[in-house]
């Protein structure tokens, strides 16, 4: 019983933590201004994914923890921009049919291209880091609970970053962070792997 209060309480410290971050993003659906601002929200999303933490991992062990909770902020992350389109039970027709004219009014062509970067060069992002994982993390690395985690973890990060696309106003920022990236994880991949 106290072990699923305490899962409990850490999904919905999660999901706090996802909307929070998310109602700092700049292209935020769910109010008509911005509320809060974007590293006050990170800083405080960062404390409750650090407080979901702890609360998972009063019932799980270390890989579990870290799976569950990128699971969780991949479909946080993914669901949270659809939600603001959502209408309430009960609405008439005449509001829907404004509320689908707003959408369609700040509808930019780039998210195909934003979403083509995203899935193309996240996928290079979560294998790095899943082989940082696997190189640096505790016990060596053909550890078999290390090999499941590796295995499956790719999937929860690299979705993540497909999701992270509505935090970019711009192609060029989204391509030029995700490139950096890659080349970061990559570099400290090979040094790793080569370099001890």
């Amino acid at each position: 019983m106290y072990s699923s209060v305490l899962t409990g309480l850490g999904l919905l410290s999660c999901i706090l933590a996802s909307s929070v971050f998310y109602l700092g993003c700049p292209n935020q659906q769910w109010r008509e201004q911005r509320p809060l601002q974007f590293y006050p929200a990170l800083i405080a999303a960062l404390v409750l994914l650090v407080v979901s933490w702890a609360l998972f991992r009063q019932s799980f062990s270390i890989m579990s923890t870290s799976f569950t909770l990128l699971c969780l902020l991949m479909l946080a992350l993914g669901l949270l921009p659809f939600s603001g389109v959502l209408d309430k039970p009960g609405k008439v027709l005449g509001k829907k049919k404004k509320r689908i004219q707003k959408g369609l009014e700040g509808y930019k062509p780039q998210w195909w291209l934003k979403g083509l970067c995203a899935v193309f060069l996240g996928l290079p992002i979560a294998v790095a880091s899943a082989g940082l994982v696997a190189w640096w993390g505790p016990g060596g690395v053909v550890v078999d609970d290390r090999t499941q985690f590796v295995m499956w973890v790719i999937t929860p990060i690299w979705l993540t970053f497909v999701s992270l696309i509505y935090l970019f106003t711009s192609v060029r920022r989204m391509l030029s962070f995700y490139v950096g990236l890659n080349l970061l994880l990559f570099t400290l991949l090979w040094t790793a792997r080569f370099g001890g």
